[in-house]
């Protein structure tokens, strides 16, 4: 359960911040709101057979809105 408390947090918080980076025109406020680590599998992994292919990718993006709502949600779930 603690998992998907982040997952959903991180989901929401990237969401929010960014629907405030259109309201931000820009500067370092517009900056910090979109910018993220981003990490994963890049390009993702192939496997190309004869009749049919498979591709196995995964990245994350992570902002620091998203980081922010993952451990304030964290932390509600954990004194629930």
């Amino acid at each position: 359960m603690p998992l998907a408390v982040l997952i959903f947090s991180g989901v929401l918080g990237n969401l929010v911040g960014r629907g405030l980076a259109l309201i931000v025109s820009g500067g370092i406020v517009h900056d910090m709101l979109i910018s993220g680590f981003r990490f994963g599998i890049d390009p993702p992994w192939r496997l190309s057979l004869a009749v049919i292919s498979f591709s196995f990718g995964l990245t994350l993006n992570l902002t620091f809105v998203g980081a922010f709502f993952m451990i304030f949600f964290l932390f509600l779930y954990i004194r629930a």
